[in-house]
């Protein structure tokens, strides 16, 4: 058989193969975060805001978003945007399983008192597709830490020290 196949005279050898381009459209995931106020002092209200952006040309399906939040920080209120789930463990909240078509985006509200904490400046970071499940066409702007400075208390009582007060009665 394969000597009959051989005794075929082709005419036009120029023919015989075929190229085929496809573009693999990928999405971009991008996070900013902001802070306000920029600065606190132990027992003030912070709020962050979480951005994430599809900046590529491809959409994006089940996305995870994490922020992990400085220990003794007291999650008070979270706000979930487009499609997604939010799930608070601990500190961390964790928002999931959104969607975001190419040139899209979402945005996240976590609310928080703050604790005590020794940390200053307070650095606090949110991830975006912490597990890398989705291809992208940029890695690298998966990540987003804001830097929150902690003003010294208002009291002039410290915990744990003798406080000493001497009052005058003028009459």
């Amino acid at each position: 058989m394969s000597q009959l196949l051989n005794a075929i005279a082709e005419l036009d050898k120029t023919n015989n193969t075929f190229t085929a381009t496809t573009d693999i459209l990928l999405p971009d995931l991008t996070i900013f975060k902001r802070a306000t106020p920029d600065s606190v002092s132990v027992g003030e209200q912070i709020t962050y805001q979480l951005i994430v952006r599809n900046s590529g040309d491809g959409n994006a399906s089940n996305i995870r978003v994490e922020d992990t939040l400085p220990e003794g920080f007291i999650i008070d209120r979270v706000i979930s945007g487009g499609s997604f789930t939010a799930n608070k463990d601990g500190q961390t909240v964790t928002f999931m399983g959104g969607d975001l078509d190419s040139g899209h985006l979402a945005t996240f509200t976590i609310s928080s008192t703050v604790g005590e904490t020794t940390a200053n400046p307070l650095e606090n970071t949110a991830i975006i597709d912490p597990l890398n499940a989705i291809a992208e066409s940029d890695e690298t702007n998966n990540t987003f830490t804001t830097t929150t400075r902690v003003r010294a208390s208002q009291s002039p009582l410290t915990k744990g020290t003798e406080n000493r007060y001497q009052i005058i009665i003028r009459g």
